[in-house]
């Protein structure tokens, strides 16, 4: 959970069914303000984004537009393929550059231990992807020496939602290039 002044205020990890974390989101998100929400669009995302649209949650992230058109319901579900950020080989180093670029110039204010832990296995692999060193090599199991790269990548779509809202309301881009 991120502030617009790309303060982390809150974080989770851990493993919870997808309808319960969707009621979590949506009580957390509405505490915030109807926070803007920053899920992916593929995978696992895009059963959350389903389940928020079902619940009447319509502050979700658009690649193409923060702001949304309209708050219609008929609206937003037709379109749902819209909504959530798309993860994929284009997409994943330029969240990784700008997180980067966030935390080394302190534009983001984390204590997120989570993160910390995860960087400390976070690598290129041969194909110049960036990923956690624990899937090098592994299909997507757990086990006890497997170690994410989820909290990375959370906290570099908290950070592109709050750096492209602040963009859409024309105030300071956080100073990122």
């Amino acid at each position: 959970i991120m502030d617009t002044e790309a303060r982390e205020v809150g974080y989770y990890k851990g493993r919870i069914p997808l309808r319960q974390l969707a009621e979590i989101v949506i009580t957390i998100a509405k505490k915030y303000n109807n926070a803007l929400l920053v899920p992916v669009n593929n995978g696992i995302g895009e059963g959350l984004i389903e389940l928020l649209l079902e619940k009447n949650y319509f502050n979700i992230y658009e690649q193409d537009s923060v702001i949304k058109p309209s708050n219609n319901f008929n609206y937003m579900f037709n379109n749902r393929d819209k909504y959530g950020f798309n993860t994929n080989g284009t997409t994943r180093p330029q969240l990784i550059e700008e997180l980067d670029y966030g935390l080394e110039f302190n534009k983001i204010a984390t204590a997120n231990r989570f993160l910390v832990g995860e960087a400390y296995g976070f690598v290129y692999d041969s194909r110049n992807r960036p990923v956690a060193a624990s899937k090098l090599g592994k299909a997507s199991t757990y086990d006890d020496n497997y170690v994410s790269d989820d909290m990375i990548f959370a906290v570099a779509l908290a950070y592109k939602g709050v750096r492209d809202l602040r963009k859409k309301l024309n105030l300071d881009v956080l100073s990122l290039l």
